[in-house]
């Protein structure tokens, strides 16, 4: 069962939480960064992150037939431990097509109509999972899930687009930094 104030004093402990002056993807200045890329080195942390994603994405979906996609690359080794631990089916979001093989943007065996999940690891403006789901436009989307909410407004733009967004963590259970 997930425990959230275990995971909150991990990642304090862990050192993943960095304070200083950061420029952020979306271009914000910020006091702070979240650096979950890091947590892929600690696999304990992981598993916890994990076992929490189960969780919400199992009170959050039907019993329908979906896919979990983590986008590039952040959200990758989320979906890729959720598949793998839970036997959950996953496909494979490309930043580029490639120009040999089979050149396809999106990997697996995925079908119009089925439900996509989509994992990331942190939301701040939401601009960039919005460029992200323009590549699943003939697929059902209806629902993101990130591991952080930095409050920034970026829950509100999805969900104006009709994607629902839950997020394991948010800025407001943050008060140390």
């Amino acid at each position: 069962m997930f425990d959230k104030d275990k995971l909150i004093n991990y990642i304090y402990q862990s050192g993943i939480i960095k304070n200083g002056k950061f420029i952020l993807k979306s271009g914000k200045q910020s006091n702070y960064y979240i650096d979950f890329r890091s947590i892929v080195s600690t696999p304990l942390i992981l598993k916890e992150i994990c076992q929490g994603l189960h969780e919400l994405i199992q009170e959050n979906t039907t019993n329908k037939r979906h896919f979990l996609c983590g986008l590039p690359y952040a959200g990758i080794p989320y979906a890729t431990t959720l598949s793998i631990t839970h036997n959950i089916p996953m496909i494979l979001l490309r930043k580029e097509v490639k120009k040999y093989g089979t050149k396809k943007m999106i990997e697996g065996t995925i079908q119009n109509g089925d439900e996509i999940i989509i994992i990331d690891d942190i939301l701040t403006t939401g601009s960039s999972i919005l460029q992200s789901l323009e590549q699943f436009k003939p697929y059902l989307i209806k629902k993101v899930f990130v591991i952080f909410d930095r409050d920034e407004g970026g829950k509100e733009l999805l969900e104006k687009k009709g994607i629902q967004v839950y997020s394991l963590l948010s800025m407001i259970q943050f008060d140390k930094f």
